[in-house]
């Protein structure tokens, strides 16, 4: 009895007979962690147990070069959109 090759929780599982032995999955590409499941017999046939463990996702440096980007742009114009905003609000009362 096996259980078969399947794709869950970010991991790749491989072919394997039913076991009381965990069976370590593989991370995806763009994942990393240790994730681990049993194959269990399930009246003739094997099925694939719960999963002990994660894959997450991991950022590459360009991702988080451009995140950063990004966030220092939009405080920039956040700022200087109420910065102008306040100026115009004082050169206007100061005139009044």
């Amino acid at each position: 009895m096996n259980c078969t090759n399947t794709v869950e929780a970010n991991a790749q599982w491989n072919d394997t007979t039913v076991s009381l032995d965990y069976i370590n999955g593989k991370c995806l590409s763009g994942f990393q962690g240790s994730v681990s499941r049993r194959c269990v017999q399930n009246g003739l046939v094997g099925n694939w147990g719960a999963i002990s463990g994660y894959c997450e996702g991991t950022f590459s440096s360009f991702s988080l070069i451009f995140t950063l980007l990004l966030y220092f742009f939009i405080s920039f114009v956040h700022f200087s959109f109420f910065f102008f905003f306040f100026l115009r609000i004082v050169k206007y009362n100061a005139f009044k």
